[in-house]
């Protein structure tokens, strides 16, 4: 599944100097692209493919352009990484990815490459004679307003992984202990469980740490499918960083398959936030913690044909009954 980020359309415009369009990606993305094609589409989203091997050009071509062209009609195309011969790297792939494109009335302003994405690297046009300078991607207009808005910054996809990396062992068995002597016990009534999960809001907030007891609970309060759908779509619930970053905290602290659901809800906040690569790692950690859940697949399936945020919605309410 494609990375992406949305949240782009106030910063670039087709006229902005490529340089810095480049450097943007990091904040874009969230983490630097490497060994990546990007596809930036002007006021839409940023989607980021791991470059493939030579034998998946076509196939990886065809599906990029495919998401791509759900986005928007004027797009640039990046490749970062490898180095180049006599040749620029990966040109058969640009040319297959333009193509397509083009067979789908898209208007490609540009398509670069460059071996990375750091001050000082050089970049290349792939159809003209320009060629320039990437600038520090921290001094972009870009990553100012992503500094300013407290929005976290990664070394790499597997560092943004990593800050939702699970609680240690002996936690998580302590936790799960309690899970189970809760569900000998009656259910938590389903108003209760709408104010334990605002109560987990309220304490990521403020930075109030969640004992063993009340992570328990919210576990148990989630097996309730009317609460799980209220945190779906209810308007009681800000949909802003605050409460993502709630699911964030709930996916680190709760056992598998417990995880699951606040995987699967943070994978929706982020998508509708345009944070994409967060999104996929969240929705592969929905996957994994509960192999038998059957709203994390289809959130998959969503992310992968770059569905807009109206669709997702809809497959919420789809998901609630």
């Amino acid at each position: 599944m494609p990375d992406s980020s949305d949240d782009t359309a106030q910063f670039t415009t087709p006229t902005i100097p490529l340089g810095e369009l480049i450097a943007a990606m990091t904040t874009f993305l969230g983490y630097p692209p490497v060994d990546s094609l990007l596809v930036y589409v002007v006021d839409g989203p940023c989607i980021r493919v791991d470059l493939p091997a030579p034998e998946h050009c076509e196939s990886l071509a065809a599906q990029m352009a495919s998401v791509a062209a759900q986005h928007g009609h004027d797009m640039f195309v990046m490749v970062i990484g490898g180095q180049p011969d006599r040749d620029l790297p990966h040109r058969g792939l640009v040319e297959s990815l333009t193509r397509r494109l083009k067979d789908l009335r898209v208007t490609i302003h540009e398509a670069v490459w460059s071996p990375d994405v750091r001050a000082g690297a050089r970049w290349v046009s792939y159809t003209t004679d320009h060629r320039g300078v990437v600038p520090d991607p921290d001094t972009t207009l870009v990553a100012v307003h992503a500094a300013y808005e407290g929005i976290p910054k990664f070394s790499s996809r597997a560092d943004m992984a990593a800050s939702l990396a699970p609680d240690p062992a002996e936690a998580l068995r302590r936790r799960a202990e309690l899970i189970t002597q809760l569900r000998d016990q009656p259910d938590i009534a389903t108003e209760a469980g709408h104010d334990l999960i605002k109560g987990v809001i309220a304490a990521t907030n403020d930075g109030t740490d969640l004992d063993d007891d009340t992570l328990a609970r919210v576990a148990r309060a989630l097996d309730d499918p009317d609460v799980r759908g209220w945190c779906l779509v209810s308007d009681d619930i800000p949909r802003d960083r605050s409460t993502n970053d709630a699911w964030a905290r709930l996916v680190r602290a709760l056992p598998a398959p417990e995880r699951s659901f606040p995987a699967c809800l943070l994978a929706i906040g982020t998508y509708l936030a345009g944070e994409g690569a967060l999104t996929q790692i969240a929705q592969e950690i929905a996957v994994t913690s509960d192999p038998d859940d059957t709203l994390a697949p289809l959130l998959g399936a969503a992310f992968q044909y770059g569905i807009s945020p109206r669709e997702m919605r809809a497959i919420l309410r789809r998901a609630r009954t």
